[in-house]
């Protein structure tokens, strides 16, 4: 077996960019939903452009994901392992190209990983939605429920909450370590110029009680806060 050979079946490759002096090269790291991972590699002179050509940020645009307070994150990842992230392009000029390819892999290992616990959150946050509102039903049956309610905060920016329950906007949250903060500033954004209130119901019942105690300390701040399980308990019929 050759050392190519071998490389491929690992899941490495590198392929010339027809056309160009730019190579591909494809990573063994993939997304949730099987899609490879990969940057080009481009000469300019004595130095290189290592980009993923808005390949890696595309993933998200293209299934679908809730990306208006996550880009940032992204950004911000990026800019931690010495890249530039700029209108979803992923790059950086070199003329180290080993210290480079170890920057984007380190990257792309990162953005697998938040993009899997993205989509199976995301997946599971509506099962959530589902089993909230039939408990508030149960309890307050008077009141109308509206889904994917949406609202423009004091930024100007468009956030989206699970539902909009009577004239009260109602979020569902299971603790993970990107839901708190984004749910706390969309809170804060929309708290800024509504009278409404804002109920968020905390799934507490896999999460660890030490990450559901901190999700309920932050976000009983700004709204009221409770755990599912209050929730499901209010709604079931006392069997006496």
């Amino acid at each position: 077996m050759s050392c190519e050979t071998l490389i491929k079946n690992m899941g490495m490759n590198c392929r010339k960019v027809s056309g160009t002096d730019a190579y591909h090269i494809i990573t063994p790291l993939t997304f949730s939903d099987g899609a490879t991972t990969g940057f080009y590699i481009a000469p300019q002179g004595a130095n290189f452009l290592v980009t993923d050509d808005s390949d890696l940020c595309y993933q998200f645009v293209k299934r679908g994901a809730e990306m208006s307070h996550r880009w940032k994150s992204i950004q911000k990842k990026a800019e931690f392992f010495g890249l530039t992230y700029e209108g979803g392009q992923i790059y950086t000029h070199t003329n180290n190209l080993f210290e480079a390819t170890q920057k984007f892999i380190k990257f792309i290992n990162y953005l697998v990983e938040y993009e899997t616990e993205i989509f199976t959150v995301d997946e599971s946050i509506d099962d959530l939605i589902d089993q909230v509102i039939t408990h508030l039903t149960r309890v307050y049956p008077e009141k109308e429920i509206e889904r994917h309610f949406k609202i423009t905060g004091q930024s100007k920016r468009e956030h989206e909450f699970a539902f909009l329950w009577g004239d009260d906007i109602g979020e569902v949250v299971k603790p993970n370590p990107h839901s708190g903060g984004s749910v706390l500033r969309k809170i804060i954004d929309v708290a800024a110029i509504s009278n409404r209130n804002i109920y968020v119901f905390i799934d507490d019942r896999e999460a660890k009680e030490a990450s559901v105690q901190q999700e309920l300390s932050i976000l009983s701040q700004v709204s009221n806060a409770m755990k599912f399980s209050e929730l499901e308990h209010k709604s079931t019929p006392v069997r006496h």
